[in-house]
């Protein structure tokens, strides 16, 4: 299973997340309140994912990956109470699940994210009724915006 940073000003959802995903199976490198926090451990530990609440108190999720490279970075499965593809596009992420959102459609969310980044098809995997692919000019958006 592939390693995920969660991104997430609820220290409530943080643990519950990290929790639940190690014990499907996903290697958890940290779990961060802050986008200042969460920088400096993506750059360093290069997570395959990071699960990111879009609002983080003053700042916008967003903002971890405005300055930094786009190749390298991990897939983005944003999370939010406001719904936001509309918002959100390829550059920002991958994909978008709003909350609230059960545990096991994270998981499947997760790996959707996963799977799609890889392989470039989602032939296979089980994709949540909730996860919204986020368009815009890439070819990846453009190859899973019939899923969303």
């Amino acid at each position: 299973m592939p390693s995920v940073t969660i991104v997430d000003d609820s220290e409530m959802l943080r643990e519950l997340f990290a929790d639940y995903l190690e014990q499907v199976g996903f290697e958890v490198l940290g779990a961060f309140g802050t986008v200042s926090d969460a920088v400096e451990s993506i750059a360093a530990r290069r997570p395959d994912i990071a699960l990111v609440d879009y609002h983080l108190g003053r700042q916008l999720g967003t903002e971890i990956f405005c300055c930094g490279q786009k190749q390298g970075r991990p897939a983005v499965l944003y999370l939010s109470g406001t719904p936001l593809a509309q918002t959100l596009t390829s550059a920002s992420g991958e994909a978008f699940i709003q909350k609230p959102v059960s545990l096991a459609d994270l998981a499947l969310a997760l790996n959707a994210v996963w799977h799609l980044r890889i392989s470039g098809t989602s032939q296979g995997v089980e994709v949540p009724a909730g996860l919204r692919w986020l368009s815009g000019g890439t070819a990846f958006a453009r190859r899973s915006s019939a899923l969303g």
